[in-house]
Formats: C-alpha cells, structure tokens, sequence
C-alpha cells in the first residue's frame, strides 16, 4: 500500500510513500470524554452553511440540471452574502482574477431535494491568502447569493479529539459528514512551516473527494475552524484508491483565521 494525496479540484497525486498521521484511536479515546461527547449542531443545520461553485455552463440553463460532471468546481462558505470563501487552488481552476468579473454557478442542492437553489452569478477575486502548498480565496459576488448563511470564524484552536462536521459538495452533490481534529500536519507545508490540520471523518472515509475542497470544517457551535484542502488515501497494488486506516487522517483543512486581521498584519 502505498500513501497517496490529491488535491480535490485537480485530481493531481502529488506525492508517494506520505507519513500518515501518527494519532491513533487510542489516542483518541484517551481525550476527556467532555470534549468528544460534546453535542454538536445537527448535520442538516450545517447543510445551510455551504454550497457548490463550478464554470458556468449553459447546460445549467436546464431548469432539470441539478449538476454538470466534469466542470470544475469546488466548495464554498460565506463570510458575506456577497463574499464567499474557497480553496485558493479552486480559484485557480476558475480561472478567476481580481480584473475582470466572471461567470460562475454557485448552488445548493442534495440527493432528497430538500435545498434546491442555483444562482448564475458573476465573480472576481476580492483577496488571496497562500498557505502552504495552497491556501484560502476570497471572491466578491456582483449580487449576493440567495442561499448564504455567513459564518463565524472560530479563533481559538480546535482540541485533539474535537468533533467536527463537514458539509461538502463532492460531485456536486451535498455530502454531510462528522468526525474529529487529529493535529497539526505539515505534510502540505512549505519553507515557512505553514500547517494544516488533520482530520479523520466518519463512516465513508473518501466521502471528500473530488468537489469537497473549500468546504467549511465546522466545531460543534457551528463556528468555521478550516476550510478543506487535499484527501489522504492508499492505493493498493491493483492501483484501487483505499480510505486509510482507522485512526489515521483522511483530510486535511487550512485553519480560517489566516483570514483574520491579526494575521494579515503579522505577515506585512
């Protein structure tokens, strides 16, 4: 088995043999049981939080398109009806600037068709953040979006053993999902010793792939602590993608307070 990650926009392995998370589910269960038995907003809540952005596409002129496969795309959260948050490496794959307004879907739907909402909406960046290997974009929309709830950024650190929820939109389809901080991981790091956080979700361990990368990682107060970055997962001699191990991490996040003011003035 070898360890690979991939960045969730450009299905681009960047690398072989990673060092997994060396937290185990021993490790887990040592930490208070308060912090882990913490009751959490419930996944549908959080479900208002996020919505999906791809190209524009005039298939999407289609009132019976709900998705259109093989656009690029990512997902989003609002600071602002009018300033969602995305992967910097998804703004990238847009093609987006901060000259020239562009032309983008930005919905929120599910598979049971309890949120349906698609807005064609034109987009320039507002400001960028590198972190790492990636990092966090800002966009200004010409018109607010009508699904946006902002959120709260969190600014103390999330606790090994945390809970978290995520909800993402992996093809382009809501995916809500729960599990736990791990730590800080370096392996997207650069010279500067920028680190993500590591996480580990429950149940389908690649649920975040493709489409999820943005998504908001929220605490139990539904406060945004990081914003999803890359997938971690093994791949066996067939060439198979596997979910790591149990106790290892399957995503990791860029912690949101390199949005803050603080932190901006500390990097001039």
């Amino acid at each position: 088995m070898w360890n690979h990650i991939r960045i969730l926009t450009l299905l681009a392995v960047l690398g072989e043999g990673l060092t997994a998370c060396a937290q185990t589910e021993a490790d887990r269960r040592s930490q208070p049981a308060e912090v882990i038995s913490e009751k959490c907003i419930d996944k549908e809540s959080s479900a208002q939080s996020v919505a999906a952005i791809t190209r524009y596409s005039h298939l999407y002129d289609d009132p019976h398109v709900a998705t259109v496969l093989g656009v690029e795309g990512g997902s989003i959260w609002f600071l602002k009806e009018d300033e969602p948050v995305l992967a910097l490496h998804v703004a990238q794959s847009l093609g987006l600037s901060n000259r020239e307004w562009i032309p983008v879907e930005i919905y929120q739907n599910d598979r049971d068709a309890k949120i349906y909402r698609h807005q064609r909406i034109r987009a320039r960046l507002f400001r960028t953040i590198s972190w790492g290997l990636d990092g966090l974009a800002v966009l200004k929309l010409e018109e607010p979006f009508q699904g946006a709830r902002p959120l709260v950024i969190r600014a103390e650190p999330l606790e090994p053993g945390e809970k978290i929820i995520t909800p993402a939109y992996p093809g382009g389809f809501l995916e809500l999902t729960t599990g736990y901080f791990l730590g800080n991981d370096f392996t997207l790091s650069n010279e500067r010793k920028e680190g993500s956080y590591a996480i580990e979700i429950d149940g389908n361990r690649l649920a975040l792939d493709v489409g999820a990368s943005g998504a908001p990682v929220l605490d139990c107060a539904g406060q945004v602590v990081a914003a999803v970055s890359a997938q971690f997962y093994l791949v066996s001699e067939n060439g198979l993608a596997e979910a790591t191990r149990r106790g290892e991490k399957t995503n990791v996040a860029i912690p949101v307070t390199i949005l803050s003011e603080p932190y901006q003035a500390s990097r001039q």
